[in-house]
């Protein structure tokens, strides 16, 4: 519009078409002022009110009493501040939106003080923005990116606090700038339990050791239904310099695609499963069973304990050991059914010959996988490294997969948006009335 005006002489239409855009604009601020178009409790919400509020302040006569201003400051307010749990972590559970959702807290700050001057309230008490900021530093990886948790593409974190500097910013830039900035952190562990993060390192040391440390998220949050992937339970393993242990990534946003359904599932997440049965995505019915129970460390060895209800009817829980002297994890999973017919499931199973649990690891498809069923075990190769994955309780069936198509989707990582990679799936399977298991992974 101010290019039209500024060259009125040489349209002669263009008071016509100023008059024009004008009225599309009103009618797009009075369609964002609706509450029954107005997406509440949701990043879409957030733009929608960011929108708003720059159309209330730039449309003459549009809001000559104030009322949409004040509506956008409010929303933007409810949205900031309904992002992050108090503990810090996003809501939607997910690195990629622990990201996006502080650099969306610092452009409403830029847009309201553009308008309000330098202090504006945007929802987000300061505690909670520096607890954030602070997730953000520990869950990026030692080369610079986020494990694909949840719906999260790859990208390399950057310092991304241009408008407002959290109270760790030092701490911040020595995780995403390797080291060779600010502070390091005082702990190698961040739990966050309100909103279901553990993040577990070995060190760190700077110089070449940082991109060498070993890094491990565990999770076990459901809070919201937005992004939700039926990850409770599962962990994501980065260790000298490349993954091992994986999640399956973001690929579309088409909830009916079925690449989409698979990696939103359990099956496309490094956990423990009964077999034959769906996660729920029902919040009020499973989303308070997912949490983080406990965490102890002496400081050479860290223990955190989650559990979940996302498999309705049966109760999961998983305790994962770091031990640093020696770089090994290991894993005591245990799901129990609680209910009459997950126990009637389970056990017309076990009268069938069937097996009843199945425990998983997604393995980036660039390392060398070898299962060996009669010993329980399984080896993965890169870079000059193995790990092994040996399971307490021998013999078992265990299975390999890869990259499978039909008849649906099986095996597969997405990295970027829109697209998709083979990766390894390693599966255990259990014949156990209740599953009470643990694995040794172990470097050789």
């Amino acid at each position: 519009m101010a290019q039209l005006e500024e060259h009125h002489g040489r349209y002669p239409d263009a008071e016509a078409d100023i008059a024009f855009l004008r009225r599309i604009a009103v009618i797009h601020a009075e369609t964002l002022l609706r509450e029954d178009f107005y997406s509440v409790g949701t990043n879409h919400g957030l733009d929608q009110s960011l929108v708003l509020f720059e159309l209330s302040q730039e449309l003459p006569g549009f809001d000559a009493d104030g009322k949409a201003t004040e509506c956008a400051r409010r929303r933007i307010a409810y949205e900031i501040g309904h992002a992050f749990a108090p503990d810090g972590g996003h809501v939607e559970n997910s690195t990629g939106y622990q990201n996006y959702g502080l650099v969306q807290a610092q452009m409403a700050i830029q847009r309201l003080s553009a308008y309000d001057g330098a202090k504006v309230d945007v929802g987000l008490p300061e505690e909670v923005y520096d607890k954030a900021a602070l997730a953000l530093a520990f869950m990026s990886r030692p080369d610079g990116t986020l494990p694909l948790i949840g719906d999260t593409a790859f990208f390399t974190v950057r310092d991304i606090f241009s408008v407002k500097k959290p109270g760790k910013y030092s701490t911040y830039l020595y995780a995403v700038k390797s080291g060779k900035v600010g502070t390091p952190p005082a702990s190698t562990d961040l739990v966050l339990p309100e909103s279901g993060w553990t993040i577990l390192r070995s060190d760190w040391k700077g110089g070449a050791d940082f991109a060498r440390a070993v890094h491990i998220v565990f999770k076990s949050g459901f809070l919201s239904t937005y992004h939700r992937h039926d990850d409770d339970l599962a962990f994501s393993l980065f260790a000298f310099g490349a993954e091992w242990i994986i999640d399956g990534g973001l690929w579309k946003h088409q909830p009916k695609d079925p690449m989409r359904i698979y990696l939103r599932s359990a099956a496309a997440h490094s956990l423990s499963a009964p077999l034959g049965v769906e996660a729920s995505r029902d919040l009020d019915l499973v989303g308070s069973k997912s949490r983080i129970v406990s965490h102890e460390t002496d400081g050479l060895r860290s223990t955190v304990t989650g559990e979940s209800g996302m498999f309705v009817g049966f109760h999961s829980q998983r305790r994962l050991t770091y031990d640093r002297s020696r770089h090994t994890l290991r894993l005591d999973d245990s799901i129990s059914p609680v209910e009459d017919r997950a126990m009637e499931m389970v056990a017309s199973s076990l009268r069938e010959g069937r097996e009843t649990f199945v425990t998983r690891f997604l393995v980036p498809g660039d390392k060398k996988v070898t299962i060996l069923p009669e010993f329980g075990m399984a080896t993965i190769t890169g870079r000059g490294r193995t790990l092994t994955i040996a399971m307490a309780i021998v013999p078992v069936r265990m299975r390999l997969t890869k990259g499978v198509a039909k008849p649906r989707p099986f095996g597969w990582r997405s990295v970027q948006a829109g697209k998709i990679e083979p990766a390894w799936t390693i599966e255990f399977f259990h014949a156990m009335s209740s599953l009470d298991t643990s694995f040794a992974l172990e470097w050789e």
